[in-house]
């Protein structure tokens, strides 16, 4: 109760600012012709990789008139096969994104910069968050201050998923919210503690909740799943049983709606996680995927199938940072491009600037 206190109805009543994050939002969904080319580019590597790939961030950076030359942070997946980077120029007022994928664009691997000038972002809010131990709060709060959501979650021995005890909403849909979108930014996969089925030890067996959508949470789901442990009692698989019967001939796998698969370092942090789930019984949105970590077990990038095509999500971390500064998302076909590259993708990012560094950073002085 006392650490329900510190998430009132109003962002104002909070005694300390030090545990809060704004929240700003930027997409290029109304931008057209030249201005695609600042908001979003694609370029197809070369034979030879690692040149190519630095000169053509060197032209986009001079594109952009930003005079760095060493990025202002990088991150790495666990096994070092990829890296995020970006750069900032405050005197100019923009943010490179740079960050490699396999699966955006049919042609093959291909190395994305993603550019934005800071005034372009836009105040959709904040996060009040704290920990405690093995314990997370977080309370989204609207741009006028009031509480939308409050949620606390924990994470349990062996389970690499945080376990949601309380999900409080003010809204009739959170979906609707731009909290759906940035509480727990740092974890795809959620837990609710009503579905969960446990034995005597108190290891999870079972679940009884849907595992397909983050934010769904409905106690008579009737998406039973069975849990699987594997090396040193983690978490490896989860199986969820056939849930529409009905409509069987439509399913590929006869036996099951939908899997998770959870590989891990020597460290046991998670590696990767791969997910598929059937769309008869689901959508499809989001219902399959994989989620890539790095060595400290952090989300660095995520791939995933929509109705419209192959999305991509990337996470960006200040240092040792639990939670990303920053998070990148891609979508749909380039709407133009050239020999060699390609611009125009939908994009959107959140940032989340005083978790970069731990402080305000130059945003204030740009929006």
């Amino acid at each position: 109760m006392i650490i329900r206190q510190r998430f009132p109805e109003n962002l104002n009543e909070i005694d300390s600012s030090e545990n809060i994050e704004n929240v700003y939002y930027y997409n290029n969904f109304d931008k057209e012709g030249e201005e695609l080319k600042n908001s979003y580019v694609e370029f197809i590597q070369s034979e030879s990789i690692s040149e190519a790939k630095e000169k053509f961030i060197n032209a986009r950076l001079q594109e952009q008139g930003m005079s760095n030359q060493e990025p202002s942070g990088e991150n790495y997946s666990w096994d070092k096969e990829e890296k995020t980077a970006y750069y900032i120029d405050e005197e100019v007022g923009k943010i490179l994104f740079v960050f490699g994928k396999n699966t955006i664009c049919v042609m093959g691997k291909n190395t994305i910069c993603v550019t934005v000038n800071i005034e372009d972002f836009n105040s959709v809010g904040a996060i009040a968050f704290e920990y405690d131990q093995n314990k997370m709060y977080e309370a989204f709060y609207d741009t006028s201050g009031n509480r939308e959501v409050f949620i606390s979650s924990e994470y349990y021995l062996g389970v690499p998923f945080p376990i949601v005890l309380e999900n409080e909403s003010m809204l009739t849909n959170i979906k609707n919210s731009f909290a759906h979108d940035v509480l727990m930014r740092h974890e795809r996969f959620l837990f609710y503690s009503s579905g969960i089925e446990s034995d005597e030890n108190g290891e999870i067996i079972a679940y009884d909740n849907c595992l397909y959508h983050k934010w769904f949470n409905e106690s008579e789901s009737n998406h039973k799943a069975i849990m699987d442990y594997g090396v040193e009692n983690r978490f490896s698989k989860l199986t969820e049983e056939l849930f529409d019967e009905e409509h069987i001939d439509y399913y590929l796998d006869k036996n099951s709606s939908g899997f998770l698969d959870v590989s891990y370092q020597e460290n046991n942090h998670p590696s990767l996680v791969e997910h598929s789930f059937s769309s008869v019984s689901h959508g499809s949105f989001d219902d399959s995927g994989k989620t890539h970590y790095d060595e400290y077990g952090r989300m660095i990038y995520r791939d995933y199938y929509h109705t419209s095509g192959n999305y991509s999500e990337t996470f960006f971390y200040a240092k040792d940072s639990k939670r990303p500064w920053a998070t990148v998302s891609v979508k749909g076909a380039p709407k133009g491009g050239g020999d060699g590259f390609a611009f125009g993708m939908e994009t959107e990012v959140f940032m989340f600037p005083d978790a970069l560094n731990g402080k305000n950073f130059f945003i204030s002085d740009k929006i």
